[in-house]
């Protein structure tokens, strides 16, 4: 779920079976704006190529183009902005530990050359860095 939309609901962000329910709302939703012809960025449920090969196919079927952003940061990298964050005070930050950082590091499946190749464009975010790439 959103950090910043479950910090101003009241919801703790690792209340997970609201997170499912309302990730699962929020898709249906997309899908429905992307049948419209609207654009929509989703954020959530994409750590695997599986996952996004059935986000894409779901894409695809609405009649949208996709575009990915793909993040290529180093660990320590990552983990150095989320201590600044963590150490910040705002509530509406989630506070992010090293071990859930570590979890979701091991997580997360980044795409393939073959699978770069199924979107019509991507993006190479490198820690500052923006590459577009147009297929």
């Amino acid at each position: 779920m959103h950090r910043r939309l479950a910090g101003h609901l009241g919801v703790p962000h690792a209340e997970h079976g609201l997170h499912d329910r309302l990730q699962q709302q929020l898709y249906r939703q997309g899908l429905t704006l992307l049948r419209h012809g609207t654009s929509v960025i989703l954020e959530d449920g994409l750590c695997t190529a599986l996952e996004r090969r059935q986000k894409f196919a779901d894409a695809r079927a609405s009649g949208a183009r996709i575009t990915l952003h793909v993040f290529d940061v180093a660990y320590d990298t990552l983990w150095h902005r989320l201590q600044r964050r963590n150490a910040a005070s705002d509530d509406s930050a989630y506070q992010i530990s090293e071990v859930q950082l570590r979890w979701a590091w091991e997580l997360f499946q980044p795409p393939t050359p073959e699978e770069l190749a199924t979107v019509d464009a991507y993006e190479l975010h490198t820690g500052g860095l923006t590459r577009p790439r147009d297929r």
